[in-house]
């Protein structure tokens, strides 16, 4: 019996970006590979056609994380079952936190590299640390992994073929819905810009923040934050802020303004390519982890760097 792969996802655009870690998973075990998702079953030929073998879509009314358990429950058993992985993000991590207890297997969260153990199974990598340190596991297979999106490219899918989707009805699940409210958003993705400026609690006000946008703008990049302004400020939305318990980021360069550097933050910074500081604490900690480093204040260097770059632009 061949051994499964499964990659999940809220929606078709999850799977693309947990589909990488699937691949290697799968061509290492020689597993077949199922995608299922919550909604969006309809793109789902169109990401995964040629690299899964079947494809699902959740039917059913409830709590996200709770429907995606169930639906994992209902169509797999443990016995076929060689991994379950999905992107890094709360509901799905919730998802597999719930599926991986029921079976009791292992479960890793946003794994940083797979590599084949002598013998069967894994050697699962993630960070620890707070990115500091790289933690390394041995496990025999079935487990559940989450992935930060966009850490291993997802495969090409192959037009000439057509992936049949199928669905899984799990009815009610959990507790009832009333209603949602979503959370002030600006339709930003930090997680994709190739440049990022983060500003932190150097900035005195909100206003003031209009510097950074304008930076941010003239190097064709976007504005991101630590943990104060968006959580105890309010002064940017939540899709903004990058640490360990929100937006992961992997730009070209990341220019943090006014940002201590403290570990919960830097977590989320540690894949950039490049990393630059302003800070006028010659002492402060993102010293220690930035490629380049300027201690001043960001009020007599940002304005500069705004200024030479409206020259350039002209």
């Amino acid at each position: 019996m061949t051994s499964k792969v499964v990659v999940v996802g809220r929606d078709s655009q999850d799977i693309v970006n947990a589909m990488g870690l699937a691949k290697i998973i799968a061509d290492g075990s020689g597993s077949s590979i199922s995608a299922i998702v919550l909604g969006g079953g309809e793109d789902l030929p169109r990401v995964a056609s040629g690299i899964a073998s079947e494809g699902y879509v959740v039917s059913g009314t409830g709590h996200a994380p709770e429907l995606i358990s169930a639906a994992l429950r209902s169509a797999l058993r443990r016995e076929e079952l060689y991994a379950v992985v999905a992107p890094a993000l709360k509901d799905l991590t919730d998802a597999l936190a719930r599926f991986s207890a029921s079976l009791g297997i292992p479960m890793f969260t946003e794994v940083t590299e797979v590599l084949p153990r002598q013998g069967e199974g894994l050697v699962i990598r993630r960070a620890a640390l707070a990115g500091r340190a790289v933690a390394e596991y041995s496990s025999a297979p079935p487990i559940s992994a989450t992935v930060a999106p966009g850490r291993f490219p997802a495969p090409a899918p192959s037009p000439s073929a057509q992936l049949k989707v199928g669905t899984i009805d799990v009815g009610t699940q959990g507790p009832e819905v009333l209603g949602v409210e979503q959370k002030r958003r600006e339709g930003v993705d930090i997680s994709s810009a190739e440049i990022v400026v983060g500003v932190g609690r150097g900035f005195r006000s909100k206003d003031d923040l209009g510097m950074a946008f304008r930076l941010a703008e003239l190097l064709g990049g976007a504005v991101g934050c630590s943990r104060p302004i968006a959580a105890d400020y309010g002064w940017l939305p939540e899709d903004r802020w990058i640490g360990i318990s929100a937006k992961k980021i992997r730009p070209k360069l990341y220019l943090a303004l006014g940002i201590s550097g403290a570990p919960q933050h830097m977590s989320g910074v540690m894949d950039s390519k490049l990393i630059a500081a302003v800070n006028k604490d010659k002492n402060a900690p993102i010293f220690q982890y930035a490629d380049y480093g300027v201690v001043g204040d960001l009020y007599q260097i940002v304005p500069a760097l705004v200024k030479r770059l409206e020259e350039l632009h002209k």
